[in-house]
């Protein structure tokens, strides 16, 4: 996966475990970190997507030219009761952009 700097994006990212996709019901909190940005589904940040069967992780464009280019790392993490896991960690592309004036 890649995105631009200035992009105004949501990352998909779709969380399953043994039983299937991961949906709010089944858990106490989300937590996902794209770089230096955190989001969560207790803190109103994120979002499930039913159609999609995922969990919308949206970014401004100011957040996304605050990112530096290059690889950026992400992690999902996932509390059920007292029960914390955490995913391995992946990498999204993000890319130069020679725009650099907010819309």
């Amino acid at each position: 996966m890649s995105i631009q700097q200035g992009d105004q994006y949501i990352i998909p990212f779709k969380i399953k475990n043994a039983k299937g996709p991961v949906t709010p019901d089944k858990v106490d909190d989300i937590r996902i970190k794209v770089g230096d940005i955190t989001k969560s589904l207790s803190g109103e940040t994120l979002s499930y997507n039913t159609e999609t069967e995922s969990w919308d992780f949206p970014l401004t464009q100011a957040q996304t030219r605050a990112i530096k280019s290059g690889m950026v790392s992400y992690q999902v993490g996932v509390k059920v009761g007292e029960e914390i896991v955490y995913s391995r960690v992946g990498d999204i592309q993000i890319n130069d952009s020679i725009i650099q004036e907010a819309w």
